[in-house]
């Protein structure tokens, strides 16, 4: 997974809380910004709008309006994942007017997204196999303030919402599960993106396929 980044190229497999499955794709020759959210017609920022879960009593979402973005950073020759508003270096000057009013994003750990690294034997069974943004430091941002944007390589998995109680079309929501090798034990979230090299498509039986 260390040498994932050949080409700036990457294959992200959702499966999401409707129990479907689709593949996106990074490609940083056609474009540098990519973003997963909840969101209506006017959020015209989300490249992926994700199936909203159902309201609660108080009539809110645990997936926020803005969830995940991937950017392509040049300083580091790779992908970055984030959470919420991307930063606006990473805002392409012809997007900045649809990105102005976006949402910044989460403050809870709840609807913060969670990533699975490539040595997840390190957790101990009784932790969380995904770590809460921000809760690891990252070497390749250390002037960042707040929620730093973490490269995307050594990273198999990217999760959201991690809550029992999420629910759709009145059901209680079933955990996802992995696929990838090297995602190891349960996932209860409700959201996987699971990172995938372009060498193991082929492979796979038929999906729904969404170029990005």
């Amino acid at each position: 997974m260390e040498n994932i980044n050949f080409l700036g190229e990457y294959a992200l497999r959702l499966s999401s809380i409707d129990g479907s499955r689709c593949l996106c794709h990074l490609i940083r020759s056609k474009f540098s910004l990519f973003t997963l959210g909840r969101g209506g017609a006017e959020s015209k920022h989300l490249s992926v709008k994700l199936v909203p879960d159902d309201p609660d009593s108080m009539g809110l979402h645990f997936l926020s309006s803005m969830q995940c973005y991937f950017a392509w950073d040049p300083g580091i020759k790779d992908w970055v994942v984030g959470n919420g508003k991307p930063p606006e270096k990473y805002i392409p000057p012809e997007k900045a007017e649809i990105y102005s009013e976006a949402s910044s994003g989460p403050s809870s750990e709840a609807n913060m997204i969670h990533l699975c690294y490539n040595r997840t034997e390190d957790c101990s069974p009784s932790s969380s196999r995904f770590v809460p943004w921000g809760a690891r430091p990252s070497a390749a941002f250390p002037d960042s303030k707040g929620p730093a944007p973490e490269p995307l390589r050594g990273i198999l998995g990217v999760a959201f919402i991690k809550s029992a109680n999420v629910r759709y079309k009145g059901c209680k929501v079933p955990p996802h599960y992995p696929e990838s090798p090297g995602i190891k034990g349960p996932v209860p979230y409700a959201f996987l993106l699971e990172v995938l090299q372009p060498s193991m498509l082929d492979s796979l039986p038929g999906s729904n396929k969404r170029a990005r």
